[in-house]
């Protein structure tokens, strides 16, 4: 019996193994991507353009917005979140670059701290309460707090 599990705990790993060389690789192709476009607007000379300078950046600035927003996904997904934990938190309102503000801030165990409370489960919150509060920064508290009222917002 112990044999059978060790076999589906290794598969456990390779699916794991599998999934962030998935995103490496996925970021790897995005940053050639955002290579290509800003030397492509470096090519273009904005005073001989048709249009004005306010709308080509306008429109280089839609053509960039998805790329942008699965770069940032992708980082936060790389900064120990799950799809499922983005999905929560996105559900309380916070946006992808509010999120990766928060955690340029924060040291590991803020986001270890944050990811438990991303799960939104009690178990979750358990977990999260028992990391030693001095290892956490004051901007966990901060985040803490935005993360309670947001929380205590939905329930209403």
């Amino acid at each position: 019996m112990p044999y059978a599990w060790n076999k589906e705990l290794k598969q456990v790993h390779q699916v794991e193994e599998n999934c962030v060389a998935k995103l490496l690789e996925i970021k790897t192709l995005m940053e050639l991507y955002e290579q290509r476009v800003k030397k492509l607007a470096e090519m273009f000379q904005v005073e001989k353009l048709s249009m004005d300078s306010g709308e080509y950046r306008s429109q280089l600035e839609i053509c960039m917005a998805p790329y942008y927003f699965k770069k940032v996904e992708i980082e936060l997904l790389g900064e120990c979140l799950t799809s499922e934990q983005l999905e929560n938190l996105k559900e309380l309102g916070y946006t992808n670059e509010m999120l990766l503000d928060l955690y340029a801030g924060f040291n590991e165990a803020d986001k270890e701290f944050f990811a438990y409370l991303a799960d939104g489960t009690e178990e979750s919150y358990r977990k999260a309460f028992i990391i030693d509060p001095t290892t956490l920064t004051p901007e966990m508290s901060v985040a803490m707090a935005d993360y309670a009222r947001r929380l205590l917002t939905t329930m209403r």
